[in-house]
């Protein structure tokens, strides 16, 4: 999405998407309107002391697409794609990603997926093309991202989900980190921390100004 600074005179009024309509898109019907409903309460947990990516998300909404970019039944997940997830662990120690995700076509359950990734490597892994996907949960903060063998766990507070058409697109596929914090994303001076984190939160840290290139291999 492209936006542009509206001014007048010296006086910045604020951001716009450029080229985007300002009125509010109806919301589609059937197969497509449940997915919207289900994107809508999960963007609902995005932001806020207790939400996904905590403050630093706020205003997330705000700028997202009408109907989470879900208009209709050409804009949801093909059956016959897949996609590619790519879980990158940057820390001395193997680690199990608990996937989440979400697919019309496979009824909107939520599905889930454990992925043991070695230190200090990047596993890809293949999923059904989906329309949402998270670690641990979509909806409830503080939940298991990801674990240690040993039991340690950490949890999904920076795991902001990601949505297909906004944050991803299926062939293009999407990452998850788990490593330092040395962004300090949650704003709590320890840049050393080890945190699981999402392209979703990276991207929109990027679109709201802040510093958080997508990690890509």
């Amino acid at each position: 999405m492209r936006w542009r600074i509206i001014t007048i005179g010296t006086v910045i009024l604020g951001l716009v998407a450029a080229g985007c309509p300002s009125a509010t898109p109806s919301t589609p019907t059937g197969v497509a309107g449940e997915v919207v409903q289900k994107a809508e309460e999960i963007a609902s947990q995005i932001g806020g002391q207790a939400g996904f990516g905590g403050p630093l998300m706020n205003g997330y909404r705000q700028h997202m697409g009408g109907n989470m970019g879900f208009g209709g039944m050409s804009d949801l997940a093909d059956p016959d794609e897949t996609m590619m997830v790519r879980l990158h662990n940057d820390s001395d120690e193997d680690c199990t990603f608990h996937l989440v995700y979400s697919a019309s076509h496979m009824d909107l359950s939520n599905q889930t997926m454990d992925v043991t990734v070695g230190a200090g490597q990047v596993e890809t892994v293949e999923l059904p093309c989906a329309e949402m996907i998270g670690l641990g949960s979509m909806t409830n903060v503080g939940q298991a991202a990801c674990e240690f063998p040993d039991g340690t766990m950490f949890d999904n507070r920076m795991c902001v989900p990601g949505f297909m058409n906004s944050d991803y697109d299926c062939a293009g596929g999407y990452d998850c980190i788990f490593g330092p914090d040395t962004d300090d994303v949650d704003a709590d001076g320890d840049t050393g921390e080890m945190m699981a984190t999402t392209e979703a939160l990276h991207g929109h840290m990027g679109q709201m100004g802040m510093m958080g290139p997508v990690h890509r291999p």
